[in-house]
């Protein structure tokens, strides 16, 4: 049989001292080297790090991130109406960010920013869509910094394009990514990105 096994980022795991996280490490590159055909990652920097990290790369494959153009609305579905739905007034800029809560898509440091610029400017919110992988800590982190008024949390949506259309900018803050999805996502929408 062929064993292919796919790669999207560098993970966090891969330094990590939790002992259940470095097992995974050592099951990962045992599996690759003694049973997997094909490696597949999605940039070729994906490809150094495993490489770095000791994976045997002979067989491995770049298949770059990529979306179907089919799937994307040409204007804004009237199912979401952000301002609406987040009573933000039209006089305020939006700013979104798309992305699972982790440590790997810094948000502690975008939280950060929002925290100077609101000392400048008062015409925004950030809305951060996406999985919550750390149980509250950065809702708590933004109650700590007083940035309620400007931040929100918005959970996982449906129609992602329906977001870009809306947005006035999307920020990423990713500290590392493979090749990220919704970069393209979001120029497909003619989104302004700050990166």
């Amino acid at each position: 049989p062929l064993i292919v096994s796919t790669y999207r980022n560098s993970p966090t795991w891969i330094k990590s001292k939790n002992i259940k996280l470095k097992l995974k490490k050592w099951i990962d590159k045992f599996s690759a080297k003694y049973f997997t055909n094909v490696l597949i990652g999605v940039s070729q920097g994906v490809k150094r790090h495993y490489e770095n990290e000791g994976f045997n790369v002979e067989h491995f494959y770049t298949i770059f991130n990529s979306v179907d153009i089919a799937d994307k609305p040409n204007k804004i579905d009237n199912s979401l109406i952000l301002r609406d739905k987040y009573s933000i007034e039209k006089r305020k800029k939006i700013i979104i960010a798309v992305g699972r809560l982790n440590d790997q898509k810094g948000y502690k440091y975008l939280i950060k920013s929002i925290k100077l610029l609101s000392k400048e400017e008062k015409g925004f919110k950030l809305l951060i869509f996406g999985d919550d992988q750390m149980n509250g800590y950065y809702q708590s982190y933004c109650e700590k910094k007083g940035l309620d008024d400007y931040i929100i949390f918005c959970g996982n949506v449906e129609n992602i394009y329906n977001v870009f259309y809306q947005a006035d900018i999307f920020v990423s803050s990713s500290i590392y990514e493979g090749l990220p999805r919704a970069h393209i996502e979001a120029l497909l929408c003619e989104c302004p990105i700050v990166s």
